[in-house]
């Protein structure tokens, strides 16, 4: 194998899994192995943000002791790692539509399938840095503690390459089958949103037996195997099982050797075919009704549509696995009265703020027209109307998935009443107001000959910057809503309370409305008259 070109094909593969940041970084100077390494520096740090709000928690617990609490956590983890896998393999491996460039050139196979490989665990870092920090605290926390650490690296090595190779091999080999290769599209959307629903499923189901494992120390069944062969790696059974996990990693690997290295080319010979699709739509279709579908069309991108699902709903992944780490059985708001209805009202507006982001559908739907978006400024149409009915249409899909999102939240939260109407429209109104501001952003930053999506998902700061507005969103937030809850619980005059809030939001829903709305609205009337 040749080394040089392994680097070579890493590096432009990590160049175009983020183009965005690549962009930025070469407009600071950066070239080369800097250029590389600032671009890794980014998936590092991310995972160090993980390992700040999650790992430091455990500073307080002795791991080689209470297994229940490490199994968990690798249990989480290990969850999104899987899902994480998943998305990144596709993408790497099938949407990005590139291996047809290799075919002239002295390209081994092997080499181009190693370098993806090692894009993908990039990519992965941000899920596998704090798993590496509870096998070092756990192998630290036991006896023999140099022994345990350098088992500690090997099984963190052999552990993610077991689930990179397991994932792999269900990617692949749904990819051989004839439906899916006869729907592309729906099923890449299907297996990407089903191991998402799983992963989540999965985050409360464990959560949500925290109790029980705190009782019973022998942890999740599978994990606490981890544990003993960290906590007692020179023990008989713990050198068995690390030996199985060695063995099925050898194993998966020689069959990727024999089976999954000649499908990469051949897949893409096989796959590549050109598709017509009879586009007329019926007379019998007003224009706004064809535009409206056309809009729809964009949307027809499993890594969109995934992005935007996972991003909207990580919020409430956070939120709900944050409740259920205690006794989750005992959160009710029942009997909260209707004085409390502009603590929930503001609770949607944060609700909506964390979860429409640069991910969102009304952050994305102008630069997804790509050279369309100048043909339709050639028709006989209102190019603003043509605006305004994408920013309607982008605004409805999103803020009807928060709205189920909200409904299921305020269900198990027994939100009853007044309170859940003030929660849900909290969320319209929220879900308006940042679609707005991101919309314009969209317009700021359009761009319309972008190669893959995951290009408009980095504009403006990337995937760090979103992960960052979210972790300050929820502190901020939890202090806003908190404090407005206090206020009302022991002020005399609620009321009193209530009116200074509801003028907070007016004031500030009229200057997004003016800056965002009237402005930007405005401005295109007049490149419209022009």
């Amino acid at each position: 194998m040749n080394k040089n070109q392994l680097w070579q094909l890493t590096k432009i593969n990590l160049l175009y899994a983020n183009p965005q940041a690549t962009s930025r970084a070469r407009q600071s100077g950066k070239t080369g192995r800097k250029l590389t390494f600032a671009l890794l520096r980014q998936y590092i740090l991310i995972g160090v943000i993980f390992v700040a709000l999650y790992g430091v928690t455990l500073l307080g617990f002795n791991l080689a002791i209470q297994t229940a609490v490490f199994t968990k956590f690798i249990a989480l983890f290990t969850l999104m790692l899987v899902s994480q896998n998943i998305s990144v393999i596709n993408n790497v491996f099938f949407e990005s539509n590139d291996q047809g460039a290799y075919l002239p050139l002295p390209f081994d196979q092997r080499t181009i399938y190693l370098a993806k490989t090692i894009v993908v665990q990039m990519a992965n870092l941000s899920f596998a840095i704090p798993i590496l920090w509870v096998f070092i605290m756990t192998s630290v926390h036991a006896n023999n503690w140099f022994v345990s650490f350098f088992i500690a690296i090997i099984l963190f090595i052999l552990y993610l390459s077991l689930l990179f190779l397991s994932c792999t091999f269900v990617v692949f080999g749904l990819a051989q089958t004839k439906i899916f290769r006869q729907h592309q599209k729906m099923m890449t959307l299907l297996l990407l949103a089903t191991s998402f629903v799983a992963m989540i499923a999965a985050i409360f189901l464990i959560n949500n037996t925290s109790q029980t494992m705190s009782a019973n120390q022998t942890g999740l069944l599978g994990f606490n195997l981890l544990h003993e062969i960290l906590v007692n790696p020179l023990n008989g059974s713990s050198l068995f099982f690390l030996t199985i996990i060695l063995t099925t990693v050898v194993l998966l690997a020689f069959l990727a050797d024999r089976w999954l290295f000649p499908q990469l080319i051949v897949e893409h010979k096989s796959t590549r075919t050109i598709r017509k699709k009879n586009k007329r739509a019926g007379n019998s279709r007003s224009m706004k009704e064809q535009l409206i579908r056309y809009n729809l069309k964009l949307l027809q991108n499993p890594t969109l549509l995934m992005q935007n699902f996972y991003m909207t709903t990580f919020p409430f992944i956070m939120l709900g696995a944050g409740a259920l780490s205690g006794d989750g059985s005992g959160i009710s708001f029942e009997h909260f009265s209707l004085m409390y209805f502009g603590v929930f009202f503001i609770s949607g507006i944060a609700i909506s703020v964390l979860s429409i982001g640069p991910y969102s559908l009304t952050a994305l739907g102008i630069s997804l027209d790509r050279s369309n978006l100048f043909f339709i400024q050639t028709l006989p149409i209102s190019f603003l109307v043509y605006l305004r009915l994408k920013f309607l249409t982008m605004w409805v899909l999103q803020t009807l998935y928060l709205l189920v999102l909200t409904t299921a939240v305020g269900f198990w939260l027994h939100i009853t009443g007044v309170n859940f109407v003030a929660l849900l429209l909290g969320v319209i109104w929220g879900a308006y107001l940042i679609s707005l501001i991101y919309f314009v952003r969209d317009w700021r930053l359009r761009d319309l000959e972008w190669g893959n999506v995951t290009q408009l998902f980095n504009r403006g700061g990337g995937t760090l910057v979103s992960m960052l507005v979210v972790f300050g969103g929820m502190i901020v937030s939890g202090i806003i809503i908190t404090g407005y809850f206090y206020l009302i619980k022991y002020t005399a005059m609620p009321w009193l309370i209530n009116s200074f809030f509801g003028l907070i939001i007016f004031a500030s829903s009229a200057g997004v409305i003016w800056k965002y709305q009237l402005t930007f609205w405005q401005k295109q009337a007049e490149i419209t008259k022009n």
